[in-house]
């Protein structure tokens, strides 16, 4: 009836209003200044406050992108060992060419990822798009010891792992979602630069300290079982860092994404 769609009306409109203050409320917690008419976004940036939502997000970014390039290169370093446990359907070694066929390979999935996630974040908020996709890709790396045996299963898997650099764009638009324009530059070229050394950390740790380790202490000297074993490190490291920021920070200053846009904030 007329009267009953009158008082879903309302109630709809109550929750609306009631998630509105709830929200508007959250901001006599925040540590940075901010800005209301630019989305309560902040108006300052202190490396040294960890606090939601402001520097929670930039945080998150971050490491979050530390995490993905770690995950994208920690087969770099022990590829040569990769490639001897690897052969051509028909028995045979796969070649240097082969390798670096799976190193483009590894590329391609980034190029696209970057072009679709983009409208995506507009879409969605970055936060679960980030550690989603950390999440998935890093699942693959994991995988990696039980899937790859021959050529073809290394191509997918490396293209699998390497759509992880398409978290540059949400990693960008999360700290853009938080931070005025006076601040933003600093902020995205910290987060983004600081998450770049995720690939040279990968280099050290992966090639001079998980492989070596696993190869002498887990794997008796079978470097085949070694490299097997030392991807699962990494990918775990990652699923367990995606999780805890996707649960404790926010996708914009004032909560979810989906219900800021919901209330008009």
């Amino acid at each position: 009836s007329d009267d009953d769609d009158d008082d879903d009306d309302d109630d709809s409109i109550h929750g609306v209003e009631t998630l509105r203050q709830e929200m508007l409320e959250k901001t006599k917690d925040f540590k940075q200044p901010f800005d209301a008419d630019q989305g309560y976004k902040a108006t300052a940036f202190d490396l040294t406050d960890t606090s939601r939502p402001h520097m929670r997000a930039f945080h998150a970014s971050w490491i979050c992108f530390l995490m993905s390039w770690f995950v994208w290169f920690s087969m770099s370093p022990i590829l040569l060992h990769v490639q001897e446990s690897t052969t051509n359907s028909d028995g045979s070694p796969i070649t240097m060419q082969q390798i670096g066929t799976t190193n483009m390979w590894s590329m391609v999935g980034t190029i696209i990822l970057r072009i679709i996630l983009g409208p995506l974040c507009d879409q969605f908020g970055a936060r679960d798009i980030l550690t989603k996709l950390l999440q998935v890709c890093a699942l693959g790396l994991g995988l990696s010891g039980v899937l790859i045996h021959e050529y073809y299963s290394l191509l997918f898997v490396r293209f699998w792992i390497g759509c992880i650099g398409g978290t540059l764009v949400p990693a960008q638009y999360w700290v853009t979602c938080h931070f005025v324009r006076s601040v933003c530059g600093r902020a995205t070229a910290l987060a983004t630069g600081w998450g770049a050394m995720g690939g040279g950390l990968a280099q050290v740790v992966m090639g001079t300290i998980v492989y070596p380790f696993i190869l002498h202490n887990v794997a008796d000297g079978d470097a085949n079982l070694a490299w097997r074993l030392s991807l699962i490190v990494p990918a775990i490291l990652a699923i367990t860092v995606a999780w805890w920021f996707r649960n404790n920070s926010d996708d914009c200053p004032l909560g979810n994404f989906k219900d800021v846009q919901h209330v008009g904030l």
